[in-house]
């Protein structure tokens, strides 16, 4: 077999990962070398982890995928940091580190300010919540992905958030909306913060 320069199968496995994580298995078991190169930060920080995204049960704890999720999180992949963050305030007591993870994926992944904005607003940070709501809607199209990813992954079905969860104001709608299409950005986030105070 020709040698191949470090640089070039880096930048190689790099491409492949970025078609998704299971098709780096086969550098990962043809020997220590190319294991390295996997387990790179040049590699990992960019893998696609949508399979996480759309599958969140391979987020779980038992999971067989959990510690490559892991290794990505711990190199600062933005879908990695998105996954374990969802599902650390589906599945443990709320906190501020998994909040501050949903935070800082905000700005590169849209599911990620839509949970950021959704779980402030279940933690009572009415106004920090609908500022992140506001900038979500201006891009987004479909919302429902969240919570079927909570729905997916599990919960531990404790209602962790429900001594959180309360608005200091009455929107300026008064809640008052002919039809579903003409829902403020309030309510919206106010229906969404009770679908999820009511998932977890």
């Amino acid at each position: 077999m020709a040698y191949i320069p470090k640089p070039i199968l880096t930048d190689i496995v790099r491409h492949v990962g970025r078609s998704g994580f299971r098709y780096l298995g086969p550098f990962i078991a043809a020997g220590s070398f190319r294991q390295s190169i996997v387990f790179s930060s040049e590699v990992l920080s960019e893998v696609n982890l949508d399979d996480f995204v759309f599958n969140s049960r391979l987020a779980n704890l038992q999971s067989q995928y959990r510690p490559f999720l892991l290794q990505c999180l711990s190199k600062d992949n933005h879908t990695a940091q998105y996954v374990e963050g969802l599902r650390r305030l589906a599945q443990e007591p709320p906190s501020q580190d998994s909040l501050d993870m949903l935070g800082t994926t905000g700005p590169h992944l849209l599911y990620a300010r839509f949970a950021f904005a959704i779980f402030l607003l279940c933690c009572s940070s009415v106004d920090q919540g609908f500022t992140v709501l506001e900038t979500f809607l201006q891009k987004a199209g479909s919302f429902d992905i969240v919570e079927a990813q909570i729905r997916n992954m599990g919960t531990r079905e404790v209602r962790p958030y429900a001594r959180y969860i309360h608005f200091n104001r009455i929107p300026y709608c008064c809640l008052d909306h002919f039809t579903e299409i003409d829902v403020c950005s309030h309510c919206f986030g106010f229906t969404y913060a009770c679908n999820i105070e009511q998932l977890c």
